[in-house]
């Protein structure tokens, strides 16, 4: 099987790439609902993140994401201390769900922190969904109603995208000017032959 990390900033696209991929039949792995999921039901990450945030964090069981993200946002060390609880276990459990797929070809592992999480070590390729700043920030405002300002404060705080295109090893270009199905097509084409060259 090929573990393919898929990633991208916000307004690029990444989440619809995801979407076309699980419609082919492609396993996805998004790790960012199952890094709330897993925050919120497992005791062991519940302790962890109370002992780190404060019994605030959590009431009934339910994570209270504004105190979460205060705290996070406050202070860099402070994400840095959640990040080093939630990603070992975002690591595991993408671990056991990629090895619970049978007779499947390729798996997706979809993430917009694939390379500052150190989860790009576990798969075979990175693909990067890519949009130049400017048409993901009117994404942006038109489908969260924001404004400019808080859209660009978002996009800086995220890695720069150019290094993450760099960085990965298939593009799919997400400004209209290419077809997004034919590109998906040439990037299965693509995981087969990889696939093809291991058998």
């Amino acid at each position: 099987m090929v573990k393919v990390g898929l990633t991208g900033g916000i307004g690029s696209g990444k989440s619809y790439v995801a979407a076309l991929l699980s419609l082919r039949g492609i396993p996805v792995y998004d790790s960012d609902s199952n890094a709330r999921r897993i925050m919120s039901s497992d005791a062991k990450t519940v302790r962890a993140l109370t002992a780190i945030v404060g019994p605030e964090l959590y009431t009934d069981g339910v994570m209270d994401r504004g105190v979460m993200a205060s705290y996070i946002f406050g202070d860099k060390a402070h994400a840095r201390e959640v990040e080093a609880v939630v990603h070992p276990r975002v690591r595991d459990d993408f671990r056991k769900w990629a090895a619970s797929l049978e007779n499947t070809g390729i798996c997706v592992l979809e993430s917009a922190i694939l390379f500052e999480s150190g989860f790009d070590s576990e798969v075979d390729l990175t693909v990067a969904v890519y949009a130049p700043e400017e048409l993901r920030i009117e994404r942006c405002m038109k489908r969260d109603g924001t404004g400019r300002e808080s859209v660009t404060a978002r996009i800086n705080s995220q890695s720069d995208q150019e290094e993450i295109r760099a960085r990965c090893g298939f593009v799919i270009l997400n400004d209209g000017s290419i077809d997004l199905e034919e590109q998906i097509d040439l990037l299965i084409k693509y995981i087969e032959n990889k696939i093809n060259r291991k058998c």
